[in-house]
């Protein structure tokens, strides 16, 4: 059965058949959102909750539009984790008159923080590359085939190819614009 099939019946009272859909698409959105979160368990977390806006959602899903489910699913995941990202980011900050209590001693602490900063300007960089390009290469990064992509995402493998491509393309010409590489 497929997901346009699946949707139909949950929208006519078949509640039990959106677990279908969990079932299909629960390990690749937690590793989607694992990637982007860098936490499991944060991932898993944010995937509960992804799975229940969508299933309040489903009504405003139009399964006769040419957008797949999936697409629709892992774009609204995408949003949940830069919303996780940002509520992290505004509670890891740090004082400035406490880092002077900081240990000067501390190994390698010029060089952690560098290697957060640069974390940090990707995670942003990559949010600028547009969708499904962005998605694209994520999935790819998670290690997935072209092909499994392709079905994740209800398109043709060259599309995905072409995506991809354009992603790295973009994220090169935002990181160089940001001085973060050199790029010619």
């Amino acid at each position: 059965m497929d997901d346009k099939d699946i949707i139909r019946r949950v929208k006519n009272g078949d509640v039990e058949s959106f677990a279908l859909l969990v079932r299909r698409y629960q390990g690749n959105l937690i590793g989607f959102l694992t990637r982007m979160l860098g936490d499991r368990g944060l991932a898993e977390d944010a995937a509960q909750d992804v799975f229940l806006n969508i299933y309040k959602a489903l009504d405003s899903f139009d399964e006769n539009r040419n957008v797949p489910f999936a697409a629709w699913l892992f774009i609204t995941a995408k949003n949940a984790a830069i919303s996780q990202i940002r509520k992290q980011a505004l509670r890891r900050s740090l004082p400035l008159d406490a880092a002077a209590e900081l240990p000067d001693s501390a190994p390698g602490a010029l060089s952690v923080l560098l290697s957060h900063e640069r974390r940090l300007h990707v995670k942003e960089a990559l949010d600028e590359v547009p969708e499904p390009h962005r998605s694209s290469l994520l999935f790819q990064l998670e290690g997935k085939t072209i092909r499994e992509i392709a079905d994740l995402q209800g398109a043709t493998a060259g599309a995905v190819k072409s995506r991809i491509h354009r992603a790295k393309a973009a994220l090169v010409r935002i990181l160089s614009k940001g001085g973060l590489i050199d790029h010619e």
